[in-house]
């Protein structure tokens, strides 16, 4: 099976509002604390491994996720993963307010740590001359396109064309 999509980390901010700003009407809160989970094709390739060890992701990332050891950490294949110059770190932030009196959680605003930016040429090319040369090996091919740019329509124009079984 390969996964083709973007890589992208989830980021959870819980907070604990305390009310209104004086001097604006935003709301004030603190931190209560952090977590980054492997989000975008990340999740999906840790689901499908639980009906097969031969999965696969294709993407692009940020050549900064290199410097990152814990964001790394989180792309346990990297085989298939190439790095890049121009495109985005893929960053969500969700920014929770958590009420420990009645343990309910409440989505306040999400905050997207990147701009989308289509490939470029560059890039472009590394993912279509890795799908020329091996989409035939595989024998399903799942896309999630999560519209940040990865699938130009040169490299969707391929997958389709290619591809044994596309979902």
């Amino acid at each position: 099976i390969l996964i083709i999509g973007e890589v992208i980390f989830d980021r959870y901010t819980y907070l604990k509002t305390t009310g209104v700003s004086s001097k604006s009407s935003s709301l004030s809160g603190s931190i209560i604390s952090k977590v980054t989970m492997p989000g975008g094709i990340l999740s999906c390739i840790d689901f499908l491994r639980q009906f097969s060890k031969k999965v696969d992701c294709l993407s692009l990332i940020n050549k900064n996720v290199k410097k990152n050891k814990f964001r790394l950490s989180l792309i346990k294949n990297k085989n298939k993963i190439f790095y890049s110059n121009k495109f985005p770190e893929i960053i969500k932030e969700r920014l929770i307010q958590e009420d420990s009196n009645t343990l309910s959680k409440k989505k306040l605003f999400t905050v997207n740590h990147f701009e989308n930016i289509a490939i470029n040429n560059k890039d472009e090319n590394k993912i279509l001359r890795y799908l020329k040369k091996n989409i035939k090996k595989y024998d399903l091919v799942i896309v999630q396109d999560f519209g940040h740019g990865l699938i130009s329509k040169k490299i969707a124009d391929l997958i389709v064309k290619k591809s044994n079984y596309l979902s």
